[in-house]
């Protein structure tokens, strides 16, 4: 079966642009924070997408187990505050 495991390229960018633009903030170059942030949700978005992704290949897959098993916790993680 094809893993992707983009969501774990994406989610390390995000935490990394994130970490650099508080390290930016932090010793007052405040130039070019918008785009590090923008990078950083575009990023963050990426890795959700890439889970919903692998769970699609899943489901073509037939693989209702792996969907079983990992939907539920992704649930936990991935909700909107709402």
């Amino acid at each position: 079966m094809d893993w992707n495991i983009g969501w774990l390229f994406f989610g390390a960018a995000a935490f990394v642009l994130v970490i650099v633009n508080l390290i930016r903030v932090c010793a007052g170059k405040a130039k070019g924070w918008p785009v590090l942030l923008l990078a950083s949700l575009s990023c963050g978005a990426g890795a959700i997408l890439s889970a919903y992704h692998q769970v699609a290949n899943w489901a073509l897959h037939g693989d209702m187990a792996a969907i079983q098993d990992v939907v539920p916790t992704m649930a936990k993680f991935i909700r909107s505050p709402c």
